[in-house]
């Protein structure tokens, strides 16, 4: 008789930082069975971080809040017609708990720890099932080789060789909440672009959204030939087909500086009020600076009565410092981009 095929669930309604954490937990469900059927249930504003992942067989885009109800009754009625052999909450919402409920599926519920890094929270909604775990967190995206060379072509276009030249991608921005307590000064980013394009052979890549249209006018005041601004020309699958061939990501804490460790990118992380063991990033070869003060790190919905000294107070030479520290590794290093298609 053949084998039963495992059938799982995951459930993740957040961020696109959410679902990148989430990736180590689908590499250790298929390591462990192969031949598993994976449904990833994400929020369309994320879906697109798990295009072409060779861990899901099945992608369920859930409705945007803002959708009428009826289609997530109709989502419900979906997944409550299949059995899982274990369904996995790690954000999720009420529609999704009781298809779950409906289904008779083994329910996971993520319950983060203090301390614990949220990708190893995620793995651990598992634990009970016996899952190997990879030896390194590792997180994951896809990048196709017509993405590949479709970036390829592009940076051509802009004069630069990431054969031959050190690329640095320069990302200022951050999500649309808590900007005073997640993102550096754009005066010190500035700071930090003049030193990497004053060393030869160098190139500094600006990325950003329309969002950062006003930050990226403040970075380029002064055009240097060896600094091209891609703020907002870029869709998402695009930006890390450019990114995934920079040797090296300058970024404030949040869902690039994830993508970046997923196409092996090192990242020199600027964290404010982030707990650092909970949402740094996740290879050895990455650094973190930041300002630690006796109240970090804080909680995102406390107030700051200390005029957010974590950020405003640390300097570009520190950062340049650390910089400068990791340029001679990040220049022998290329983005390990995984190209694999579904399974």
């Amino acid at each position: 008789m053949a084998e039963k095929r495992l059938q799982f669930a995951i459930a993740n309604l957040g961020s696109v930082s959410d679902v990148l954490l989430s990736t180590p937990l689908l590499e250790s469900l298929r390591q462990t069975n192969p031949s598993c059927r994976i449904t990833y249930i994400v929020a369309r504003s994320s879906a697109e971080a798990l295009d072409y992942s060779p861990f899901v067989n099945e992608l369920i885009i859930w409705p945007d809040d803002s959708r009428s109800p009826g289609n997530g009754l109709r989502l419900v009625r979906q997944l409550a017609r299949k059995h899982f052999d274990g369904a996995f909450a790690l954000i999720s919402n009420t529609y999704v708990n009781a298809a779950f409920r409906l289904s008779r599926s083994r329910i996971h519920t993520a319950a983060p720890s203090r301390g614990v890094h949220r990708a190893r929270s995620f793995l651990d909604v598992a634990k009970d099932l016996g899952p190997t775990r990879p030896e390194t967190i590792r997180l994951h995206y896809t990048v196709t080789p017509t993405e590949q060379r479709e970036a390829s072509m592009m940076l051509e276009r802009w004069n630069i060789d990431p054969s031959r030249q050190t690329v640095i991608g320069v990302h200022p921005g951050t999500g649309p909440t808590l900007i005073d307590k997640r993102r550096w000064s754009v005066q010190s980013f500035r700071d930090v672009i003049h030193h990497i394009a004053a060393k030869p052979n160098h190139k500094v890549v600006i990325f950003g959204g329309t969002a950062e249209r006003d930050t990226a006018a403040v970075l380029t005041e002064k055009p240097l030939s060896n600094v091209v601004d891609l703020t907002s020309c870029l869709n998402f699958r695009e930006f890390v087909a450019v990114l995934a061939q920079c040797h090296l990501l300058v970024h404030n804490a949040s869902a690039p500086m994830y993508l970046a460790n997923a196409v092996g990118v090192p990242v020199l992380a600027i964290m404010g009020h982030q707990d650092g063991t909970v949402w740094g990033p996740l290879s050895p070869r990455d650094r973190v600076v930041r300002r630690e003060l006796p109240c970090s790190p804080c909680a995102p919905e406390f107030p700051c009565d200390r005029a957010f000294e974590c950020l405003r107070n640390l300097a570009p030479s520190e950062v340049i410092a650390e910089l400068d520290a990791m340029l001679p590794a990040a220049r022998v290093i290329s983005g390990s981009v995984d190209t694999r298609r579904n399974p």
